[in-house]
């Protein structure tokens, strides 16, 4: 019974780090739609921020910190945190 629950604990454990995502707030002050690269994980990704707007976008990953690279530099953020988008940089709020 005890090895029973045990397995049961480490699938459940391990689902629902499967499924993991990052939630990141930002505000966009900027017209135009930004497109960056990110990196998560190791893996790099593109993500999309639709200009004139206040909104949050979920990233799949496993980890809680994402670098996210502009023009203007690199940016290290974790989940949770909010950013502002303005003149195509990324700064922490």
């Amino acid at each position: 019974m005890k090895r029973f629950l045990l397995v049961l604990l480490m699938v459940a454990f391990f689902a629902s780090t499967a499924n993991a995502t990052v939630t990141l707030r930002y505000t966009n002050k900027d017209a135009r739609t930004h497109r960056f690269q990110l990196t998560i994980c190791g893996k790099t990704k593109m993500v999309t921020f639709s200009g004139q707007k206040s909104s949050s976008i979920k990233i799949r990953g496993n980890c809680d910190k994402l670098i996210i690279r502009t023009s203007c530099g690199i940016v290290s953020v974790y989940s949770g945190d909010s950013i502002l988008i303005e003149n195509g940089c990324i700064s922490k709020n």
